[in-house]
């Protein structure tokens, strides 16, 4: 079976000539799916995507998807392409043909695991702990599916990349309820296999992983980070007296965390070496999503009540947001576009205000803004998916 996988790109060669080659080759990468893939668009976490804007906050259209009200809520929205629409609502997903304006159904999906995008209209989800890889339009409920060992009751899928042959997964282990001992399984494996090609196990807690686009997994856990390779060889990168609030991998292939130390909190810039290129203290309450990075290594870092930018240890601007359950997407052009309750926002490179939608009907949007081919934002409310041009 041939499914969608990332392309491998190692680090930077001695020869100059061949860590251009390199460097090139990384930002085609970035160029190569503008489409928002998976939880916070990719699985760098860094919830940017590619897309140039053509929209200036005006209504194209509402879809109602959810039209019996099956409990539950979205999650996020993604876009196979611009008919194709999928929503991950927990405990079920809904394909959504957005021409037709209309769902063409809703499938059971296990609520401890996401959706990922495939090439095409092919994506993968997870029903009764077996990762299905489905074609939007003839989804075969009846699919067996692939084993995914350690996912169960009482764990949840962490990360997920497919590859040609192979995929990686991160489980988060919770223990059982008599037993409550966490911990994180990371592992490569063949789809059809039923053992590991290989796999660690972290005792304790780790943060949500980020895989780089040569496909490290980045673990971080109190006091450490390390790097997981290809091969499944663990290193670490960075140490010291912290705890690990929230990472992701930025376009540029460096590494953004939010560290408590005993003195505060700071935002730090790494590379995947553990060389700190910056850092800066901060002020925020609870972040809801990684830190949100743009192909101009611009730094977002969204809270319930604000999203602040940064560039290298430099506080740009604060916007304040209202809804306490915000969503954040970067795009070109230093532009970021909001899901704010019943306003979505999108916001040029100086933090100023592009163009503000207030929905006059009240639909409170949840999932993460999308954008397609033509340059339009789409988001999702729990029943209908909201189209601005």
């Amino acid at each position: 079976m041939m499914v969608a996988f990332l392309f491998s790109c190692a680090g930077d060669e001695a020869d100059p000539e061949k860590g251009d080659e390199k460097r090139i080759s990384r930002k085609a990468e970035i160029m190569m799916d503008k489409r928002y893939i998976q939880p916070y668009a990719n699985a760098q976490l860094n919830a940017f995507c590619p897309a140039t804007l053509q929209a200036e906050g005006e209504l194209a259209g509402k879809i109602t998807f959810n039209e019996t009200e099956i409990p539950g809520g979205t999650q996020f929205l993604y876009l196979l392409d611009n008919r194709r629409a999928v929503v991950d609502f927990g405990l079920a997903l809904f394909c959504v043909d957005l021409e037709r304006q209309k769902t063409l159904n809703f499938y059971r999906k296990s609520s401890n695991a996401f959706i990922r995008a495939a090439e095409g209209p092919w994506f993968f989800y997870v029903s009764s702990f077996r990762l299905v890889r489905a074609e939007f339009d003839r989804v075969n409920v009846n699919d067996d599916g692939f084993f995914v060992p350690g996912l169960g009751e009482f764990s949840f899928l962490a990360c997920f990349s497919p590859e040609e042959e192979t995929f990686i997964a991160g489980i988060h282990n919770l223990g059982a309820p008599d037993q409550p001992v966490p911990s994180f399984e990371v592992y490569r494996k063949k789809y059809d296999a039923l053992d590991y090609i290989w796999r660690l196990e972290i005792p304790g807690g780790v943060l949500t992983p980020p895989i780089d686009r040569t496909g490290q997994v980045i673990l971080a856990a109190s006091n450490i980070v390390s790097v997981v390779n290809n091969e499944g060889k663990k290193k670490k990168i960075i140490g010291g007296d912290f705890e690990v609030l929230s990472a992701s991998v930025g376009p540029d292939d460096q590494l953004y965390m939010v560290l408590l130390f005993e003195d505060g909190k700071k935002l730090v810039a790494y590379d995947l070496f553990g060389e700190k290129k910056w850092a800066c203290n901060i002020d925020l309450e609870e972040l809801v999503q990684p830190p949100v990075v743009n192909d101009l290594a611009t730094v977002y870092l969204v809270e319930k009540n604000g999203l602040t930018a940064y560039a290298e240890a430099k506080n740009l601007w604060h916007y304040p947001l209202l809804s306490g359950h915000p969503a954040v997407t970067a795009i070109n052009d230093g532009m970021v576009v909001i899901a704010d309750g019943s306003r979505l926002v999108c916001l040029d490179e100086l933090g100023e205000e592009r163009w503000v939608y207030v929905d006059k009907e009240g639909d409170n949007f949840v999932s993460p803004p999308v954008i397609d081919d033509r340059g339009q934002v789409l988001a999702a409310s729990d029943k209908k998916i909201i189209i601005l041009k």
